[in-house]
Order: C-alpha cells, then sequence, then structure tokens
C-alpha cells in the first residue's frame, strides 16, 4: 500500500466508529475501495479490516446494506477477506431488519450468477429465508433461489 495509508489507517478505522451515519457510510465504501485495489492492504492493514466488519453490524440500517453489497464483492475477489468476512455476512441473513436480509440474499444471490463457490454454505441459509416473516424477504429468497 502507499505510503500515506500507513498515516491515515488509526484515522480512518476511527472515523468508521463515529456517530455520523453519512461519515460511517462513507468510510464503509472507502474501506471497500481501499481492499478493492489490488494493494494487499487486507493483509498489511488487519485493523481496516476489523473496521470494515464493524460496519456489518453497525446501529443504521443503511450503513449495514451497503457493508453487506460490498462485502459481497470483496469475498468474490479474495480468499483471505472471504474467510474473515464470510462469517459476519452469514450472519446478516438474521439481522434484525428486514431491508437487511432482503440486501444479503440479493446480493449474494446476484454474485452467484458469477461465481458460486465462495458463497456455497450461504446458499443453503438463504433457502431457509424462503420462509421468513417479511414477504420481502421470502419474495428476495425465493428469487434468488428458484
Amino acid at each position: 500500500a502507499p505510503d500515506v495509508v500507513k498515516y491515515v489507517v488509526p484515522q480512518l478505522s476511527e472515523v468508521a466508529t463515529m456517530e455520523e451515519e453519512a461519515v460511517r457510510l462513507k468510510a464503509t465504501h472507502l474501506l471497500a475501495d481501499l481492499f478493492e485495489s489490488g494493494q494487499r492492504v487486507e493483509h498489511d492493514y488487519p485493523a481496516l479490516v476489523t473496521a470494515f466488519k464493524g460496519r456489518l453490524n453497525d446501529v443504521s440500517v443503511e450503513v449495514r446494506r451497503a457493508a453487506v453489497v460490498r462485502c459481497v464483492a470483496l469475498v468474490q475477489k479474495s480468499a483471505l477477506l472471504s474467510d474473515q468476512l464470510l462469517p459476519d455476512l452469514t450472519q446478516r441473513l438474521f439481522d434484525g431488519e428486514d431491508k437487511v436480509r432482503a440486501t444479503t440474499i440479493k446480493a449474494v444471490c446476484g454474485a452467484c450468477t458469477l461465481r458460486v463457490e465462495p458463497f456455497a454454505e450461504l446458499l443453503k441459509d438463504i433457502g431457509g429465508r424462503i420462509f421468513d416473516r417479511r414477504p420481502a424477504v421470502r419474495s428476495a429468497a425465493r428469487a434468488g433461489v428458484c
């Protein structure tokens, strides 16, 4: 990673946990962009992976939804990130908010059109969402699995 990253890392981890939702949302996208940069940031700066994983459990529904979408893309691209992010991504299928569950299902099923391997176990859990109490989640699961 560029030398400037080592000076930004501590601040970026803090920014990802600030009170303002808009700031946490931007930090989520910035972290994902860094991981997608091809600079092995996830290997060199594990604290950033921890900060990103925290966004999957954010208090804000919108931050969690954005983190889920970006997480799915990262899992497809990096075996290291896949191992670290899949357990937290799986938990979003059981999120208390139906919008997060539906977003997770749509993102994973959409990604499976390109490559199934990293999401094989997750697809089993998505199948169970066909019986979700919320119609939007049931519908997303049916559309994705069938």
